[in-house]
């Protein structure tokens, strides 16, 4: 198994430059081709403002089109022969639902992290957890950052569970192609032997696939993103590979501790599956 076709979400009104260059340093990786994706709600007009809705309406289609046609753009100068599709929509529905239909035809999704951002912006904006939890594909998310894109040390950040089951199982191409594997489980004291065994029994799962990978288990002293973000940081990791697990509440998704600093906080890319 490999990632043939990457799918880059471009978000309007904003630079894309990190999201560009992940998609293309693993199109190169694995010789992939990349569909570029942008999506916008139409402006929402009150009932007080109806009035001037005609005004109002073609104001804010005239400054989406322009979005589009600068992300479109940024998107061919940066993938150049890599590009395989440009797709826009202008939808009322939400944005997570629109780019994540549209994971259909790629292996792979690549997007930004959710920063939030002023209430007017709310109809350029994707719920990035959203995306992760509808998608079925994995996604990853490339952060701001002045370093290039590398996937040469990928952390699995290991949880036992179904999502950090299906994360591995995804990344298995990207963990294939690092030079170096660590599977980590952050644990309590007394949790320790049963954390090593479970990521001994990860890393022997990878090497039966032909993938060499280091256990470990790190002893908490925090919390879990906290450690993981600290292991990260000190082994120099480029990637770090977790499963996406939360329940539905109030029709919105809530995230355990782990999971939310990966989409709203991250130092360096992050590969998530749900």
């Amino acid at each position: 198994m490999t990632y043939k076709t990457l799918l880059a979400h471009l978000e309007l009104g904003r630079p894309n430059a990190c999201v560009l260059a992940a998609a293309k340093a693993l199109a190169e990786k694995f010789d992939a081709r990349v569909i570029g994706v942008a999506a916008s709600q139409p402006i929402q007009i009150l009932y007080a403002e109806v009035y001037a809705a005609g005004d109002l309406l073609k104001m804010d289609r005239d400054q989406i089109e322009a979005e589009i046609a600068k992300a479109q753009t940024e998107f061919q100068s940066a993938l150049g022969p890599l590009a395989l599709d440009w797709r826009t929509f202008v939808t009322s529905r939400p944005l997570s639902d629109c780019i994540a239909g549209e994971a259909r035809a790629a292996d792979l999704i690549l997007t930004a992290p959710d920063i939030g951002g002023a209430p007017f912006e709310a109809t350029r904006r994707t719920v990035v957890g959203d995306l992760v939890m509808r998608a079925g594909r994995p996604v990853i998310i490339a952060p701001d950052r002045k370093t290039p894109f590398a996937s040469d040390h990928i952390l699995v950040a290991w949880r036992d569970t179904r999502e950090a089951r299906r994360a591995v199982a995804d990344a298995a191409p990207l963990l294939a192609a690092a030079r170096k594997v660590s599977v980590v489980e952050v644990a309590g004291k007394a949790e320790a032997p049963d954390a090593r065994r479970r990521v001994d029994d990860v890393a022997s799962w990878l090497s039966r696939r032909g993938i060499a990978a280091e256990a470990q288990v790190h002893l908490a002293r925090g919390s879990d993103a906290h450690e993981i973000a600290h292991v990260a940081q000190e082994t120099s990791a480029d990637v770090v590979v977790a499963g996406a697990y939360g329940h539905a509440r109030f029709q919105e998704w809530m995230f355990g501790g782990v999971t939310h600093d990966l989409l709203m906080h991250p130092t360096r890319p992050v590969f998530l599956s749900h």
